[in-house]
């Protein structure tokens, strides 16, 4: 299929933008195919998420395609699908294929671009993976809606998020109760360095910065997460429930811890073209797999449909000015705050963010937390029963605005702003005039 054929295909759905996120080339090259068909069955369910779109800076979802996905998922369904089979598989992925990439990492008798190969190979698993976390969850949230009031009254959506608080830990649980027990900081870097890489090209974290994160929390005293009480007809809803939040964080867990140990791997094959390693972000890894060079533009779209991409310099579809000085969103967790804007879209941008501040960003992940736990408030584009950013707002007991989708284009560092997490609505105060 053509570039041109595949834009004719995503321009048949309506799209809308969802989630902002810097990616470039390599990391958008890695998904390609994960959302087909055929990907999906590797894994073991019989579902497509059949087109997506990303491009300046942000995906960009259809509801026409989330309809078609949610057909495929109620059929898995009733034929007795449980997410723990797939987040036992991701598990097993991860415990396999780090020891598999380790190895390839010393095979001095495979080439740079043949060891890149068997990478992208396991990558294109997770990515399978990370698409159907969203496409379950799709298809579970009406009916968490449906369900949860004939047995409860009040905010659904914070009953939503109260009673499908995981079970299970992160990495990042692990890597705190590490900490706090005394393991050695250059054995925990080793282990747990990546957590602050999510975007593959930042730094690990160094035993200065976990030596400052275990000051910190013994420092804290931790709120406790109020447990709701489950009636017996909505057990198994809300185990599926729980499992998917923490299927959603292992997922992308996996894929950048793997992506971190490969790291070595694509150092090497970038040197082979004559390029440093932070250069390769804008080249797609097919590409260099089968020997072309090609620089893509920072703000590259990326096109999906089925197990085909292309990528184009330009948008494909028409801009939306934005002029709202209203961001309404999701409630994840109530309460009102006023504080300064920081908005972060890469890992390290993280340092900015201070006592009081308000940090908006795309979505936050397990490196957010030292910054979440700094911020009188989160704002995020992104929004679900399972993000990360609800989760750790009601452990926390911090305001918090999920699902926005426009709040890290229309809100600037230094913005004066009050988040109402009451009503779901951050107001701007006073912007940010350039000058401070």
């Amino acid at each position: 299929m053509t570039p041109e054929q595949i834009k004719e295909k995503l321009l048949a759905y309506t799209w809308e933008r969802w989630l902002e996120r810097h990616f470039g080339g390599f990391i958008l090259s890695l998904f390609i195919g994960g959302n087909a068909r055929s990907a999906m069955k590797m894994i073991g369910v019989d579902v497509e998420h059949v087109a997506t779109l990303y491009e300046e800076g942000a995906w960009h979802e259809s509801e026409d395609v989330y309809k078609l996905v949610i057909v495929d998922v109620a059929k898995e369904v009733a034929k007795g699908f449980r997410i723990r089979r797939l987040s036992a598989a991701c598990e097993h992925l991860r415990d396999e294929q780090r020891i598999r990439i380790m190895e390839l990492v010393d095979d001095n008798r495979i080439g740079a671009i043949e060891k890149l190969r068997k990478v992208v190979d396991t990558l294109k698993t997770v990515t399978t993976h990370i698409w159907f976390a969203h496409d379950y969850e799709y298809y579970l949230t009406p009916i968490l809606k449906r369900e949860i009031p004939k047995y409860f009254t009040g905010d659904i959506d914070k009953l939503i998020g109260d009673l499908s608080f995981p079970e299970r830990k992160n990495a990042h649980n692990f890597l705190e109760e590490e900490l706090l027990g005394g393991a050695d900081l250059n054995e925990l870097v080793q282990k747990y360095g990546w957590i602050k890489a999510r975007d593959s090209f930042s730094d690990p974290f160094t035993v200065a910065e976990l030596g400052e994160l275990k000051e910190n929390l013994l420092k804290e005293s931790k709120p406790g997460v109020e447990r709701v009480k489950i009636p017996q007809g909505l057990k198994q809803l809300i185990s599926e429930a729980r499992e998917l939040v923490y299927y959603r964080t292992l997922r992308t867990d996996v894929f950048y811890e793997l992506l971190f140990v490969a790291r070595p791997i694509m150092e090497a094959a970038a040197k082979s073209y004559g390029l440093t390693y932070q250069e390769l972000r804008n080249y797609s890894v097919h590409d260099l797999l089968v020997g072309k060079l090609v620089e893509y533009p920072d703000l590259v779209t990326c096109a999906y449909y089925k197990d085909e991409a292309a990528f184009f310099s330009e948008p494909i579809l028409s801009k939306q000015k934005l002029v709202s000085q209203e961001i309404k969103g999701t409630v994840a967790y109530s309460g009102k705050a006023r504080g300064v804007v920081k908005v972060v879209r890469e890992v390290g941008e993280l340092g900015k963010v201070h006592d009081g501040d308000v940090l908006v960003t795309f979505m936050t992940a397990p490196s957010h937390i030292s910054a979440m736990k700094k911020a009188v408030a989160f704002v995020t584009d992104e929004g679900g029963i399972t993000c990360h950013a609800a989760i750790v707002a009601r452990e926390l007991q911090k305001p918090c605005i999920i699902g926005t989708k426009i709040a890290t284009q229309v809100l600037k560092d230094g913005d004066l702003v009050e988040v109402d997490a009451e009503k779901g609505i951050v107001m701007i105060i006073n912007q940010n005039d350039g000058k401070k």
